[in-house]
């Protein structure tokens, strides 16, 4: 009967230790996918932000070809060295899209879709100016990259004289992915800016490639 009661009592106990660590582990997960909910409006792939400043640039090469052509065709034909250059800015512009694309094909997210900027039609078209900026939450930034590019990018927030405004906070593994970093940035200082990237790009003249995403928090 000793034996039995006592084995009663060990069942008891393995229970409540088996109990509370589910407890545990579930208030753990849900606090983990709060965080996650919570900035996912401010949650970016780099090659998205990447594409995000291609196609800006691309569309005002395109405005500034249409007008020099005009200008052209009214018999102005000192402009034409200038269109050849527009028109080769356009062409490698179009070649990094199009590799970014091929790239972005080889990631794998633990989302259906890598998270990328929402659609921002904008921009002043006189003078073929453009200025886009991604809309962003307050709260912390956070840019996934692949995990080789660890050491070789850097990210940060500038303003709009172009002093660093934000820094990394941590580095994290993103579960669920295929050798994907989230980089954390915290900005405390400016409300607008931008999103600065210098990275180590292979298909660009010098091996090395910069750009700016400006920024405007809700």
């Amino acid at each position: 009967m000793k034996n039995m009661n006592y084995l009663l009592l060990m069942g008891v106990m393995l229970l409540g230790i088996s109990c509370s660590d589910r407890s545990s582990a579930e208030n753990d997960l849900k606090a983990v996918t709060y965080n996650a909910s919570e900035n996912e409006g401010n949650t970016f792939m780099e090659l998205y932000l990447h594409q995000h400043s291609l196609e800006t640039t691309l569309t005002q090469l395109n405005c500034q070809k249409e007008n020099l052509i005009s200008e052209i065709e009214t018999g102005n034909e000192a402009l034409l060295p200038e269109l050849e250059l527009v028109q080769q800015d356009i062409e490698r512009n179009r070649y990094y899209y199009d590799v970014n694309e091929e790239l972005l094909l080889g990631i794998k997210c633990p989302t259906k879709k890598c998270p990328r900027p929402k659609p921002n039609p904008c921009g002043d078209f006189k003078g073929c100016i453009m200025s886009c900026p991604i809309n962003l939450f307050e709260g912390q930034l956070i840019i996934w990259i692949p995990e080789e590019q660890e050491g070789a990018i850097d990210i940060t927030i500038v303003n709009f004289e172009g002093e660093p405004c934000g820094e990394v906070a941590e580095m994290y593994q993103i579960e669920g992915s295929e050798n994907l970093i989230g980089i954390v940035l915290e900005s405390d200082v400016c409300d607008n800016g931008f999103i600065e990237v210098q990275k180590e790009y292979e298909y660009a003249e010098g091996g090395s490639i910069s750009y700016r995403v400006p920024i405007a928090y809700n």
